[in-house]
């Protein structure tokens, strides 16, 4: 997955879940209050934290790849 299409869900997520976090306020005291910001949670978790973890992972690897590369140069003994 690019470093364009990540940003572009995270920001998806803080914006769903601004959006039915306000939904919720306006809805005062009735039940779908918490079923609303259940859902907003949700959906900042799946796409904010989710792309998070996912593009941290991808730097990782692509630093271990590099360093393996250097290693595999160098003589065993």
């Amino acid at each position: 997955m690019s470093q364009y299409n990540k940003t572009v869900r995270m920001l998806f997520g803080v914006i769903a879940f601004l959006l039915f976090s306000k939904v919720s306020i306006m809805l005062g005291t009735t039940g779908w209050k918490d079923v609303c910001f259940l859902i907003g949670c949700y959906l900042f978790l799946y796409f904010f934290i989710f792309s998070l973890i996912d593009s941290a992972v991808g730097k990782i690897s692509s630093f271990h790849q590099e360093y393996n590369k250097e290693n595999i140069k160098k003589p065993f003994l």
